[in-house]
Order: C-alpha cells, then sequence, then structure tokens
C-alpha cells in the first residue's frame, strides 16, 4: 500500500500550534528557532501568542503555516515515517515541495512570505473571505454562487465545498446555503477571497 503526506492549507492555523512540536527534540526546535531569523521579525511571537486576528492575517498565516508543516513533517520523518507521495491543498503544495526536498525549509519559507505578501496585497485591493459549505451537492452551490455573486473555489471532496467572495456576497450565500439544506457553513479563517 502507497502511503502519502498532504499538508493544509491556510484556513487550518490556530494559535499555539507549535506547543506539542517543541518538545518533539532538538531538530524540531532548530527549525523554530530558525523562523525568526530568515523572515526578519518575530514571527514566532505571533504563532505562539497571537491574537488570533494577527495569526489570521494572510501575512503571517501563511508562512507560519508552512513552517510548522514542515516541523510536523520532519518529526514524522525522524520518527520512521516514509511516504511514496506528498501532497498539500493551496499553501500546502509548497510545504510538500519542501518535504519532497525540492527547496529547503529557508527558501520555502521565503517564498510563502512572498506569496503571502502579494495575496494580503491583493486582499486589500479586492477584500472577502471564504465559506466551507458541508453537505451540499455541487449543483446548488453553484446556483447560489452565481445567484449572489461569488464564486466556487475549491471542490475539496463530495459535500465539502469552499466558496469565495466579498462579505455582502458571502453573507448572502450562507443564509442561502442553509435554507438549501447544507449541514453546516463556515467562515475559514482567511484574509481575502482566495481560489477566486
Amino acid at each position: 500500500m502507497s502511503r502519502a503526506v498532504i499538508f493544509p492549507g491556510q484556513g487550518s492555523q490556530a494559535v499555539g500550534m507549535e506547543t506539542e512540536l517543541l518538545e518533539a527534540g532538538p531538530a524540531i526546535l532548530d527549525l523554530w528557532e530558525r523562523i525568526d531569523t530568515v523572515l526578519e521579525r518575530p514571527l514566532t511571537e505571533v504563532i505562539s501568542g497571537g491574537p488570533k486576528e494577527a495569526l489570521d492575517d494572510t501575512i503571517n498565516a501563511q508562512p507560519a503555516l508552512f513552517a510548522i508543516d514542515i516541523m510536523y513533517w520532519r518529526a514524522a520523518f525522524e520518527r520512521g515515517c516514509s511516504p511514496d507521495y506528498f501532497a498539500g491543498h493551496s499553501l500546502g503544495e509548497l510545504a510538500a515541495c519542501s518535504a519532497a526536498g525540492v527547496f529547503s525549509f529557508e527558501d520555502g519559507l521565503k517564498i510563502v512570505a512572498h506569496r503571502a505578501a502579494l495575496m494580503s496585497a491583493a486582499a486589500e485591493r479586492h477584500p472577502g473571505g471564504m465559506l466551507a459549505v458541508l453537505g451540499l451537492d455541487q449543483e446548488p452551490v453553484e446556483r447560489v454562487c452565481g445567484e449572489v455573486g461569488i464564486e466556487l473555489a475549491n471542490l475539496n471532496s463530495p459535500g465539502q465545498i469552499v466558496v469565495s467572495g466579498d462579505q455582502d456576497g458571502l453573507a448572502a450565500a450562507e443564509r442561502a446555503f442553509q435554507e438549501a439544506g447544507a449541514k453546516r457553513v463556515v467562515r475559514l479563517a482567511v484574509s481575502g477571497p482566495f481560489h477566486s
């Protein structure tokens, strides 16, 4: 049987997400200590102590998640994890590339920080957000998107679809998805209408 390691994208960050990792050994602690040096700013303070709004800001969320993804990967590798494949969702694709040896942790952190700056600037010009819609098929999600002027962003799995758009469109869509029978509609912790 083949094994894969799959890295998450933006929106899965949480203040204090490094806590357990820092007990995983010196190699993990070394990665943690390199974050601020590579980025030339105190991102580890935001990861450890927030506030949540600062961590959720794209400029911080993306390099924070990349670093934590690689720290988890290193911890798994040191415990014998030997996957056949690496994959990732959006930002997680860059963590997958780094874990697979395409580029170093430091280079990956710089790439991700640049990506985050570009996406943050785009989100400032075109503010909005994202919703995860659980329990609806693609057709009703697309219909609602067309009605309220937002876009289908990700087909994550049957019954879990993500949409992007401006805040007014998302608010209208949230109500419409619930009326259409969605089991749950969740605002994602992102600072822009990404994948739109």
